[in-house]
């Protein structure tokens, strides 16, 4: 789990590190913004693999995040940001997503932990 805390980390660093490089300004809320695909992410995973029911709130709240970040990331104009961008800028968003990704696994490796060891949630938050 720290490892996964490590990499996650490690992605928000490149992140907002690859965002500064580009030639485009963008503005840092946008690059965060996209850290919420972990939600996402997450209902997914344990849909999956824990078969969790998924309530039509849900699925609507999903959907909506979705939306949201898809209009955060427009101009004022309503053209998307990057059409034309640079690579730094892609690297960019592809870390983020990654941090998603992994904030979505430590989640689902506490679920483990919890159903295996048998440790109760607080015991884990002391011991990692």
């Amino acid at each position: 789990m720290a490892a996964l805390f490590l990499i996650g980390t490690t992605f928000t660093y490149w992140t907002f590190f690859y965002a500064a490089k580009s030639s485009l300004p963008i503005n840092s809320g946008i690059i965060a913004s996209i850290f919420t695909t972990s939600v996402l992410f997450t209902c997914l995973l344990f849909w999956i693999i824990y078969e969790e029911s998924l309530s039509k709130t849900t699925l609507i709240g999903l959907l909506l995040i979705l939306i949201s970040v898809g209009l955060i990331s427009q101009k004022d104009d309503g053209e998307f940001a990057y059409n034309h961008c640079p690579y730094s800028l892609y690297y960019a968003l592809f870390c983020a997503v990654a941090v998603g990704w992994c904030s979505s696994c430590v989640g689902l490796t506490l679920k483990w932990a919890i159903a295996t060891l048998e440790m109760p949630p607080l015991q884990l938050g002391f011991d990692s």
